[in-house]
């Protein structure tokens, strides 16, 4: 039972191995959800316009959730890490900040970021960060889709400079299930009433990370075979107090991966 507004994303992969973005937005005992397309990860940009968006679906005037639509739409794209800026109604203004790509995602700032630390301890996160590296099969699972598509979004976004280059998908529809059978690397979210219709000797060797009671299984030893200083320096890094907020979580992946593959 949904009793908070739901703010989840998922991607759209094409031939190219390009990605679009699906920013959704769902309010308890609603018949639909409001969806924004675009091909910019800007995930804290887009579920703010979507809470105005809902807003205006209310207005007196009907009109004034499209015209401000066509505005957002028609604006030109303003450069990473300032400020756009729409006026829509009498003089009310729609105001949000840009992300930078070229900056760490920050606590709280990043709702990704911050969904995935609160939901899943430090360790477990090295495991998921390890199974990455070594290309494995992982799975995420969470009856909620708002922590579901986050931690998937974030355990992405913990492996820059790199990102992964399999299978990605944040929230796996029902008529994928299928997906969850394929021979190669992939990382998937899957909700958890999907979850509880496979059977695990269908699936094969996977890591399984279930973010609403914080516990991996996994069948290889990946944490154990990167090198334990690294290990070390980074449980380090991730558990101090001092570092819960900003982009100390981030850079402490980033200094991680600069010392394996430097």
């Amino acid at each position: 039972q949904i009793s908070n507004v739901q703010h989840f994303s998922f991607v759209l992969t094409n031939l190219e191995a390009q990605w679009t973005f699906g920013f959704c937005r769902y309010a308890p005992n609603g018949d639909t959800a409001l969806v924004i397309l675009s091909s910019l990860p800007w995930h804290e940009f887009f579920y703010k316009l979507l809470n105005l968006a809902a807003e205006l679906t209310h207005h007196k005037d009907s009109g004034e959730l499209r015209r401000f639509l066509e505005k957002v739409y028609n604006s030109p794209i303003p450069h990473p890490g300032l400020t756009f800026h729409v006026e829509h109604g009498q003089g009310q203004v729609f105001s949000s900040p840009t992300p930078n790509h070229l900056n760490l995602p920050s606590i709280p700032e990043n709702r990704n970021l911050t969904e995935y630390y609160n939901a899943v301890d430090v360790n477990n996160m090295l495991i998921i960060f390890a199974s990455m590296l070594y290309e494995r099969r992982i799975i995420v699972t969470s009856k909620k889709l708002s922590r579901l598509s986050a931690c998937v979004q974030a355990a992405n976004s913990v492996i820059y400079p790199m990102s992964w280059q399999h299978i990605f998908i944040p929230i796996l529809p029902v008529q994928l299930m299928d997906y969850l059978s394929a021979p190669m690397p992939f990382l998937i979210g899957v909700p958890e009433s999907i979850m509880k219709r496979t059977r695990p000797s269908e699936i094969g060797d996977v890591v399984v990370l279930d973010a609403d009671n914080n516990k991996v299984e996994t069948p290889f030893d990946d944490l154990e075979s990167l090198p334990s200083e690294v290990v070390s320096n980074l449980k380090k890094s991730l558990k101090s107090p001092a570092n819960l907020l900003g982009d100390s979580v981030a850079r402490g992946f980033l200094q991680a991966l600069v010392h394996l593959i430097g």
